[in-house]
């Protein structure tokens, strides 16, 4: 017997595509390939491609009258690492808070299995609160076997999300060479190479940068020649302390960056919360993207970065939820509106961020500025059904559907998160894998 034609179909759900061509909410049903792929989406409760408007045969058919069906949101910059460390350092800024957070890693309590636990930990925390896709800061205490990146991966991987992988290259020093750090780099990547992906849940490799915010020219240097060389995006926290020292110091470093050839479509800046007007011009004018994350940034007393001034310049954005040490919960609804709110009250005005901005920022803007936006972050027919499905909070009185999104859900009103059109929230089970091997890498 023949399986079904689509592993699943919705019907009768609130759409809401987030496509750049179908921007409106709509009452209508959609179709995935078991490949994990949307193959239609119909604007009428009955599917016009069947025979006499039947419900297309399945594995699974939800009826999801009264429901909304949103893209999965996408973390543009994310810690998965940090799962198990919340509340910590809550009266320090970025730097205080930091040296709690890194301290005990950096002095080597944290092994590889350690690090797969977190990483699994943190993705499936995202999953579960609707994050179908991040970016993961990795962190590898005794990085030079390789193990650590190795865990990390695995871990986002085996937790059902899709994710960016962000490589770690280590500071150069006298005792960790140029050398070491390249060879270092492809070595991991010729291990992914070697992984198998049937669910195309691993995105790309990115650096991790570090060496701005460390004041190392040299480490940058080494970054962008390893960026040059493989072919990867760089992210870099830049310009998140409130300190005027640091501000200043970074600022000035602006220059390095430029020397380095890495102002350009190849580069993410993370936080950017106190650029010059100069800088915000050069940045967009270059392709260089931004990923803002106002929880983080209230939560450690960053600042508000002033997001309609980006705009008008035409920055690339997306909303990050960052670490569960620095967010401490990894909301994606709470973070919306901790964006939304926190520029409205700094310009006084309503009008100055609107529902539909923050909502593709953490959707289709996120996926744009990571560079995947061909495969994530809209229901869009040849993108992977990533998707939450909302039960909408009750209202009298009719109103925009994106508007009562963004200013009334929470996790709480999501019912199931799917990736790639298989369900992977709380109810369900996350997928997980086991008998994972460490093998130690000889340089």
């Amino acid at each position: 017997m023949a399986p079904p034609k689509y592993r699943l179909v919705i019907k009768n759900a609130l759409l809401i595509p987030m496509d750049k061509s179908q921007e409106q909410s709509f009452i209508g049903t959609i179709c995935v390939s078991h490949k994990g792929q949307i193959a239609s989406l119909d604007p009428t409760t009955n599917n016009t491609n069947t025979n006499n408007g039947e419900t297309p045969e399945a594995t699974t058919t939800i009826d999801a009258a009264g429901k909304m069906l949103l893209p999965g949101f996408i973390s543009a910059h994310s810690h998965l690492w940090q799962s198990a460390f919340p509340g910590r350092a809550c009266s320090e800024s970025v730097t205080g808070w930091a040296e709690d957070i890194y301290g005990p890693a950096v002095a080597g309590s944290l092994s590889a299995e350690d690090m797969y636990a977190l990483a699994r930990r943190g993705a499936q925390s995202h999953v579960r609160k609707g994050i179908t896709t991040a970016f993961n800061f990795t962190f590898s205490p005794g990085f030079r076997d390789g193990r650590g990146d190795r865990a990390q991966f695995c871990g986002a991987r085996d937790a059902g999300i899709r994710f960016v992988h962000g490589f770690n290259v280590g500071a150069v020093s006298p005792v960790w060479t140029r050398g070491q750090a390249v060879a270092r780099t492809g070595r991991f990547l010729d291990w992914v190479a070697e992984q198998g992906d049937e669910a195309g849940l691993y995105l790309g490799t990115a650096v991790a940068n570090h060496g701005v915010i460390y004041g190392d020219w040299e480490s940058t240097m080494v970054e962008a020649e390893i960026m040059h060389r493989f072919g990867l995006q760089g992210h870099l926290h830049y310009l998140e302390s409130p300190l005027p020292e640091d501000i200043a110091a970074e600022r000035s470093r602006w220059s390095w960056l430029k020397e380095a050839g890495l102002i350009g479509p190849a580069l993410m800046l993370g936080h950017f919360v106190h650029p010059t007007t100069e800088m915000i011009r050069e940045a967009a004018a270059a392709g260089v993207r931004m990923s803002w994350n106002p929880l983080s940034n209230g939560r450690l007393a960053s600042g508000i970065a002033d997001i309609p001034a980006y705009l008008k310049q035409s920055l690339s954005i997306g909303l990050g939820v960052d670490g569960e040490a620095s967010s401490d919960r990894c909301d994606p609804f709470e973070n919306m509106r901790m964006g939304l709110y926190s520029v409205r009250g700094m310009y006084k005005d309503p009008n100055a961020l609107m529902p539909y901005d923050v909502l593709h920022m953490h959707t289709l803007g996120a996926a744009e500025s990571l560079g995947v936006d061909d495969k994530v972050g809209s229901l869009t027919v040849g993108k992977y059904a990533d998707m939450v499905f909302v039960g909408p909070p009750y209202s009298l009185l009719d109103s925009d559907s994106i508007s009562t999104l963004v200013l009334s859900a929470g996790v709480e009103h999501v019912k199931e998160v799917f990736v790639g059109g298989l369900p992977v929230s709380s109810t369900s089970g996350t997928p997980t894998r086991t008998g994972v091997e460490w093998p130690p890498w000889e340089f």
